[in-house]
């Protein structure tokens, strides 16, 4: 994330939603029908589980780490 808590997204697919895990699998963070950019400035340090879903239903997971 930038220093302002944003995500961009650099990616070909669109995403129908955008779904942010802890490690422990809690959901804390979901949007549906996302922009390129994320809004993470809620989140608290540490490693997330980013997952994007498209409208076809295939999901893409990435490792999210937060730092201050």
């Amino acid at each position: 994330p930038s220093p302002d808590g944003v995500v961009t997204l650099e990616s070909t697919v669109v995403g129908e939603r955008i779904s942010v895990f802890s490690l422990v699998g809690e959901l804390v963070y979901q949007e549906n029908h996302p922009q390129n950019r994320i809004d993470m400035s809620v989140l608290g340090t540490g490693v997330y589980i980013l997952r994007l879903t498209t409208s076809s239903g295939h999901e893409f997971v990435s490792k999210l780490l937060i730092e201050n």
